[in-house]
């Protein structure tokens, strides 16, 4: 069983511009070149930076890795999905089709402190969705679900598996947590300048938002536009409080130019502008999906640029862009994306995904930017084995590289275990609280199908109490 969200229409933040009242000409008097001035001029691209590191480059290829190590993820259990950290990833030689490589992964399960999980192999990218492409369901415990204000390190997890929050999964339930709380944490990674003492700012490469890994020099979706609005970031920039080295209070900002998607009826000689300057994978997805549209539709899409060198908080990003060519036959299935290019109609793929905050949001209350984490393991805690490491990839030692021969735990001692165990919070008290499952960001359900799609569109199960149901089973997510 998969939980799929409904779509997230973004509120409209655009800025209203009132003109002035028309004046009178201006006086023969004046220079020619002052007559001509019509307004300020367009807005110029930002160039592009070239990447800093191997794995950046790696993740600026189209069509390359879908996922990066540090991202949480959904992955399939084989009768289900559960969610994952992804650990590390390699390329190997596709066998259906040996003039491609195939991307695999190592994943870590989540799970609660006394059931953790061994790594598993993910073969290729169909076994994976991204965190964002699904909606997390409610807990499966009735004392857990109805108790308003739990966390992850507040659960008392000893009486969750001894019953005493109701009938459930506990491995299930603690991935729940542990996804929402990965969510709400942000990491920045790899610093670049430190000007602290003269601007009290300082700039990083990368950053952990929620689920998902970024990087400068590549396009986020944002909350603010018209909802497929996309910034190409080119500086995240840390800006501490005055006299304060905290990184607590220290605000951050993602700063880059702004797109928004346009088309044009196919006309001879006309063409949209050819932008050298945006990311490589934003290029080959609009040269692929006007491959398609412009046979069919007769027209031609492109990014248009709104505004150069904005600046953003981190609560106005929706999380990753993602390729259409690449994430929507999987998120479709490849029958159903087959059927949209005969039809020349290939979508936005960031229509049929979340934002990041979705889950922990509260009705009528703003984002928030979420809690700064130092390192990404932190973010994760309790919920995977001591001892777990994530691969840097090419950036890393050559041992990272290496994929275990078989699922196992981490390298880690019984000692270790013992006092991970021995800490267990005071358990909160439990309230009779009903909540409408709707409100939890459970939108729909489904069984795992080609496509997912489909059971996007599988709202009927709402009122059929089917989460429970299928723990009462023995199913697991």
């Amino acid at each position: 069983m998969v939980i799929v969200p409904s779509r997230s229409h973004s509120e409209d933040k655009g800025i209203s511009v009132t003109k002035p009242p028309a004046s009178k000409p201006p006086s023969a008097t004046l220079p020619p070149t002052v007559a001509r001035q019509a307004g300020p001029p367009p807005a110029t691209p930002t160039v592009l930076a070239p990447a800093k590191c191997f794995e950046q480059d790696q993740d600026s290829q189209w069509s390359k890795y879908l996922f990066r190590p540090g991202e949480l993820a959904w992955f399939n259990r084989g009768n289900a999905w559960g969610l994952s950290v992804i650990l590390k990833r390699t390329l190997e030689r596709d066998l259906q089709n040996p003039s491609k490589d195939r991307a695999k992964y190592l994943v870590q399960p989540l799970s609660n402190p006394l059931q953790q999980k061994s790594t598993k192999i993910i073969e290729s990218e169909d076994g994976l969705r991204p965190w964002l492409a699904w909606s997390p369901p409610l807990p499966t415990h009735s004392g857990l679900a109805n108790t308003p204000g739990l966390t992850y390190n507040t659960i008392d997890w000893k009486g969750v598996t001894s019953g005493r929050y109701g009938q459930g999964d506990a491995e299930v339930d603690g991935s729940i947590f542990a996804a929402k709380a990965v969510d709400d944490s942000l990491t920045l990674f790899h610093p670049l300048t430190n000007n602290t003492v003269t601007t009290g700012e300082r700039t990083y490469n990368g950053i952990y938002l929620g689920g998902e890994k970024i990087w400068t020099g590549e396009p986020i979706r944002l909350r603010v536009g018209s909802g497929q609005d996309i910034m190409v970031i080119h500086s995240i920039v840390e800006r501490l409080k005055p006299g304060s080295t905290s990184i607590s209070s220290a605000t951050v900002l993602l700063v880059g130019d702004i797109y928004k998607f346009s088309t044009l009826s196919l006309q001879p000689g006309v063409e949209p502008p050819d932008n050298r300057h945006l990311p490589l994978r934003l290029r080959q997805d609009m040269e692929y999906r006007n491959r398609t549209t412009i046979p069919i539709k007769r027209t031609m899409s492109f990014w248009k640029l709104a505004q150069a060198q904005a600046k953003l908080p981190v609560t106005d990003i929706k999380g990753r862009w993602y390729e259409s060519s690449a994430l929507l036959p999987i998120l479709k299935g490849a029958d159903a994306f087959s059927q949209d290019l005969t039809r020349g109609e290939i979508g936005d793929a960031g229509q049929w995904m979340n934002a990041r905050g979705d889950c922990n949001a509260v009705s009528g209350v703003p984002p928030k930017a979420g809690t700064r984490v130092v390192d990404r393991l932190d973010a994760f805690g309790r919920s995977i084995p001591p001892g777990t490491k994530i691969s840097k990839g090419l950036d890393g030692p050559p041992e990272e590289h290496a994929f275990p021969k078989e699922n196992a735990l981490p390298p880690t001692t019984v000692q270790q275990q013992q006092q991970q165990q021995q800490h267990v919070p005071v358990p909160m008290p439990m309230e009779d609280v009903q909540e409408d499952p709707a409100k939890k960001g459970l939108e729909a359900q489904g069984v795992v199908s080609d496509g997912d799609i489909e059971q996007f569109m599988d709202l009927d199960r709402l009122e059929d109490g089917y989460v429970q149901q299928f723990a009462e089973a023995g199913g697991q997510f």
